[in-house]
């Protein structure tokens, strides 16, 4: 999915239904969706939380993505400002 998302800018890649702490466990084959989006794919990932399934409210899981190892303006983007840009 990363390199679909790197080689077409209009792709995103949403991380709804994954509890944020997994993405960053080493050896969870998440590694590559945390270097590239914390660098060439940052305003393509989005925030989704379907909270009714993960047993945690979309606060818990908001600050699990800023738990991740993503620089500040990253973790921006991701819980809002690629969103709000994609929507508006």
């Amino acid at each position: 999915m990363t390199a679909v998302a790197w080689r077409n800018p209009n792709i995103y890649i949403d991380i709804a239904s994954y509890e944020p702490r997994y993405l960053a466990m080493p050896g969870s084959g998440w590694e590559p969706l945390l270097n590239l989006g914390n660098s060439i794919l940052q305003n393509q990932i989005l925030f989704g939380s379907t909270w009714l399934f993960m047993g945690q409210s979309i606060r818990q899981l908001a600050d699990g993505v800023e738990e991740l190892p993503l620089k500040a303006s990253v973790q921006r983007k991701w819980l809002y400002e690629n969103a709000a840009g994609l929507f508006c």
